[in-house]
């Protein structure tokens, strides 16, 4: 192709590959106009900036944060914007973001061959996670980015050191959003850093001795180390300055075993086996449960033969036929194998899915490795037996494919994206919040203080931190009982305040609802959902000293 063809055809193709998610990202500006939950907490911590940097990030149910605030404030300028709906509009331009940038480093590795299959890995990776792509809940918000830092590790690999700074930033979202993914995190930034070192030590050796001394390190390993610095500055300062430091408090609850016995090599295989073996990426979503704790006994880690097979045909394949860069890539994604059983061998408690889900990019880029490999191979035995020079009829069916692919693509990117589990429950709870937010405010329009609290079921948690995350947007202040400090941050607990009125929240079935001693009803909602017939009942009740 002509450059301008070329540059064309590269537009284009990432702006079908981001349009099922925009189309979304439109879409749920209402339907998720309101977050509740996790979502409401990362609003509330974002809502903060620049007033109040965050040192740490998400808090964890082990009983400390995620390493750093890099999520924080990726959302802020949205989420001070455009409140709950900035959550959604945050989390499709970082998936929108990073997908565009693996298929430019897809392409800038293997050309056209691999752009074209990195546009599958794109569609599997967003048709795997459908709607909660649009989620900032910190499980799910990182998938992509991780895709892109493994791509980006491949290229550091490959002795591009264009991707060193994108990698430390992008690597280090990745890592500060969820402690699940250090281990493979380490690896990638580890990996990377030797690869770098090395290659320092062998220009130094090949350098002439006429030079007079060394070589410098490379200039942009000076930007990535200073990018590394910046981004890990607040975890560094909260490390120091808190008692104990965050940093301490993951380490003593990795050495400890209140939360629960860890997973363990043998069932970690099991689950491994499941994942990659059993399940094809695209249907990552659809594992139950039930099926990821009968997967730790039922003899699922002999399942980890298939992918570890495939590395082994992709790897012999490129030694055969000196692929240097596909064989870079399987020893990578070996490295990153071993380092995922060890990762799942030390999940404490329940393995739920949303610990694992980062997986489906791993499962993804093994297939992806081999096929591109296969197809590099019978391209290299097409080339020896014909001329290097294309005719007038290759050129035509270049152009046909590459029409009949591009109107593929743009069916499947019409496609709207499935709804799952974690957007239904997120489209009622902000149904609920919308319900109730204007009574709400009505209520405490006499109020100083306002403490809002939970009662009833958890439903009714999710709530009252979506009804706490928009009234401190609104500018109201408001705050949390203490018992919920840890999650919500202690800036908005009430420390042992006594409020001027309370809000309570609660959630649960029909039959459950009813007048509460002391407190006057304000609002209340009935909403179904689930099961045909199946409905919850919200209410608020505003409660004053006296």
């Amino acid at each position: 192709m002509r450059p301008s063809t070329r540059r064309a055809v590269l537009v284009g193709t990432s702006v079908l590959v981001a349009l099922p998610i925009l189309v979304a990202m439109i879409s749920d500006l209402h339907t998720l106009r309101f977050a509740v939950g996790d979502q409401a907490i990362i609003q509330l911590q974002a809502d903060d900036i620049p007033g109040r940097i965050p040192l740490v990030g998400v808090y964890s149910r082990l009983g400390f944060h995620h390493p750093g605030p890099l999520l924080y404030l990726i959302a802020a300028p949205a989420v001070r914007l455009f409140g709950g709906p900035g959550l959604v509009v945050t989390a499709a331009v970082v998936a929108v973001a990073c997908l565009c940038g693996l298929l430019f480093v897809l392409h800038r590795r293997g050309g056209m061959l691999l752009f074209v299959l990195g546009v599958v890995l794109a569609v599997v990776l967003t048709r795997s996670m459908s709607l909660d792509v649009l989620s900032m809940w910190n499980p799910y918000v990182l998938i992509v980015p991780f895709a892109l830092s493994v791509a980006l590790t491949w290229s550091v690999w490959c002795r591009d050191w264009r991707a060193l700074p994108w990698l430390a930033l992008v690597g280090s979202f990745v890592a500060q959003a969820h402690l699940g993914l250090a281990p493979a995190m380490a690896f990638l930034f580890g990996s990377a850093i030797f690869v770098v070192v090395m290659s320092g030590i062998r220009s130094r050796r090949s350098a002439p001795a006429s030079t007079g001394g060394s070589p410098r390190p490379p200039r942009l390993a000076l930007i990535s180390a200073a990018v590394l610095l910046i981004v890990w500055l607040p975890p560094i300062i909260e490390q120091v300055t808190g008692d104990p430091g965050n940093l301490s408090s993951i380490l003593d609850a990795g050495s400890s075993s209140t939360n629960g016995p860890m997973l363990g090599l043998g069932r970690g295989l099991g689950l491994l086996g499941l994942l990659l073996g059993r399940v094809d990426p695209l249907r990552f979503n659809s594992v139950g449960d039930l099926r990821i704790l009968a997967s730790v006994h039922d003899g699922s880690g002999w399942w980890i033969i298939l992918p570890l097979a495939a590395l082994a045909a992709t790897a012999l394949l490129a030694l055969r036929w000196r692929l240097h860069d596909q064989l870079r890539l399987a020893g990578l994604l070996f490295g990153l194998l071993l380092v995922s059983a060890l990762a799942l061998a030390s999940i404490s408690g329940l393995p739920y899915l949303y610990l694992e889900r980062w997986l489906v990019v791993l499962s993804a880029f093994i297939w992806l490795a081999l096929v591109w490999t296969v197809l590099c191979v019978l391209r290299l035995r097409l080339d020896q037996r014909r001329s290097t020079s294309a005719s007038t009829a290759d050129r035509r069916r270049m152009i046909l494919t590459a029409s009949f692919g591009l109107g593929a693509l743009l069916v499947v990117a019409l496609i709207p994206l499935a709804e799952t589990p974690g957007h239904a429950n997120d489209a009622v709870g902000s149904e609920a919040v919308a319900a109730l937010i204007g009574p709400s405010r009505a209520g405490i329009g006499g109020c100083g203080l306002v403490g809002i609290a939970p009662i009833g079921g958890p439903e009714g948690l999710l709530v009252a931190s979506g009804l706490l995350a928009q009234l401190h947007h609104d500018g109201s202040d408001v705050a949390v009982d203490d018992l919920f400090a840890f999650s919500h941050g202690e800036q908005h607990a009430l420390r042992g305040r006594t409020p001027d009125c309370t809000l309570l929240v609660r959630a649960g079935p029909a039959d459950a609802a009813g007048p509460v001693d002391g407190a006057r009803q304000l609002g209340r909602v009935t909403i179904e959902h689930g099961d045909p017939g199946a409905s919850t009942v919200y209410e608020v009740f505003l409660q004053q000293p006296g």
